[in-house]
């Protein structure tokens, strides 16, 4: 005989409405004012709303490029691949973009700097089996990494994501429901504090697709507003270097205006 618990929460779990997904078109003046294409979404919590500007691109996967940090994160310090977040981990001496990165970090150093290098290094720990594994389980994008490490997949592919995907991802984070050890999660979260007023907390990672034409720009994670955490994930075509910057303009813009902060 089950137990009474599990029926209310079967109850409680029918009497909550399906998730809903809001279109807000309005939030198109914000890409248009920069000249760029792209998506925004965002899951309201209190409302069980999925808000949504351009649907269709909202569900279309592309490469993750360093937005995948923040999951790569938890996958070295939950399987030990990364001892604690005081390990200098060292870059490997290969030839980076930025000379910055040419060098050995911390994995907190390396969420900062956004050190393609160093998380290179990680990756060859954690190794393509843990990958495949452990992608599948937190349902990250289309869970595949490749036949190679030194593809640096996240970057270069076969990895991809949708921004739907990438909500998904922070939801779970937030709410711990990913199968991953409380300190791995913990740890992650504090690298990835963005910004902070008296308002709201942004929480937030970067990333930008080199190989795709345009190129992709993202910026997800989620913001801490009146104790709740509410995922979003923005991705702009970058075109030009002076498109990357309006990742944050854009998306500060998008959480203000959906979530009523003046």
């Amino acid at each position: 005989m089950k137990p009474l618990f599990f029926f209310a929460l079967v109850v409680l779990s029918c009497a909550l409405p399906a998730n809903e997904i809001v279109i807000q078109p309005h939030l198109g003046r914000f890409f248009a004012k920069a000249e760029v294409t792209g998506t925004f979404v965002l899951y309201h919590p209190l409302r069980n709303q999925t808000l949504v500007y351009n649907r269709e691109r909202s569900k279309q996967r592309f490469r993750p490029a360093s937005s995948f940090k923040v999951a790569n994160a938890i996958i070295a310090l939950d399987v030990g691949a990364v001892e604690d977040t005081e390990e200098v981990i060292p870059y490997g001496g290969t030839e980076e973009y930025f000379k910055s990165w040419e060098q050995d970090m911390t994995i907190i150093q390396a969420m900062k700097t956004s050190n393609v290098a160093v998380f290179h290094t990680i990756a060859r720990r954690i190794g393509l089996d843990r990958y495949r594994e452990i992608l599948r389980a937190y349902q990250y994008g289309n869970g595949d990494p490749g036949t190679t490490i030194d593809n640096r997949f996240w970057l270069n592919g076969p990895l991809k994501i949708s921004a739907m995907e990438q909500v998904e991802f922070f939801r779970k984070l937030t709410t711990d429901e990913l199968p991953a050890k409380e300190e791995a999660i913990h740890s992650t979260k504090k690298m990835i504090l963005f910004e902070q007023t008296e308002i709201r907390t942004i929480y937030a990672k970067t990333g930008w697709a080199g190989p795709d034409e345009p190129q992709i720009g993202w910026w997800v994670g989620w913001v801490d507003f009146g104790g709740t955490a509410f995922p979003f994930a923005l991705n702009i075509d970058i075109r030009k270097n002076e498109d990357a910057p309006k990742r944050l303009t854009i998306g500060k813009a998008c959480i203000h205006r959906s979530l009523g902060i003046e």
